[in-house]
């Protein structure tokens, strides 16, 4: 199993940075659905993949060898996708992924139905404060989309899908996933406009996703079902 990182550097006689120089973590502005251990203990492995693979797609494109640049991108890829299925409500934020989809292309009702998926995927979190305030937005989506008012509904799906935001781990996770789009777009352009700078701003933040695992306050509550592993 893997220690937290403070743990780790004091068992193996290592220098611990001084409190002024660790970031100040997060202000808890509302209720967290916090991964399990060994959730966290995956999702650890995974963003250290992604970083080592980040780095290869640096020194590929330094090598200007853009076939391997395309495949190690797709390996961080996987592994933030692989991060996302980790994470508390994975299942209920695909299917909200699934609805807006659906809402690009299908009527008000054939949509419809669908929710109820997502009010079953909500289910099986229990009924703690984070999966209520999921529930209260999924059900105004519901009823926008009724009226009809597809810009309502949207918006509250958003916020549905917003519960489940974790405020140590959402932030690089988001800002990585983000990054490695602009890296594909940039790959894939006529006159390949990708830089290493934009790849050096892809691991900075895959490594403040890992330290957000490695650093996790175990002791927050509460935790997702074990389900959810």
């Amino acid at each position: 199993m893997l220690l937290p990182f403070a743990l780790y550097a004091a068992q193996a006689g290592a220098a611990l940075p001084v409190a002024s120089t660790l970031a100040a973590p997060p202000a808890m502005t509302a209720p967290t659905l916090n991964p399990r251990i060994e959730a966290l203990n995956r999702m650890q492995v995974y963003a250290a993949q992604a970083m080592a693979d980040a780095i290869e797609a640096r020194a590929a494109l330094h090598d200007k060898n853009l076939v391997g640049l395309d495949a190690d991108l797709t390996k961080v890829q996987v592994m933030l996708e692989l991060i996302r299925a980790r994470m508390p409500g994975a299942e209920f934020l695909a299917m909200v992924r699934a609805m807006r989809a659906k809402m690009h292309f299908e009527d008000n009702k054939q949509v419809q139905p669908f929710f109820s998926h997502l009010f079953y995927a909500l289910d099986d979190l229990g009924d703690g404060k984070v999966v209520k305030h999921a529930r209260k937005y999924l059900t105004r989506a519901q009823h926008a989309l009724a009226v009809p008012n597809r810009a309502a509904a949207l918006d509250a799906l958003r916020k549905s899908a917003a519960a489940f935001d974790n405020p140590f781990i959402s932030p690089p996770l988001k800002a990585a996933s983000a990054n490695l789009e602009q890296a594909f777009v940039a790959l894939n352009a006529s006159d390949n406009t990708i830089s290493d700078n934009l790849l050096k701003r892809l691991v900075k933040h895959l490594e403040s996703l890992h330290r957000a695992f490695a650093t996790y306050p175990l002791d927050m509550q509460p935790e997702a079902p074990a389900t959810q592993d």
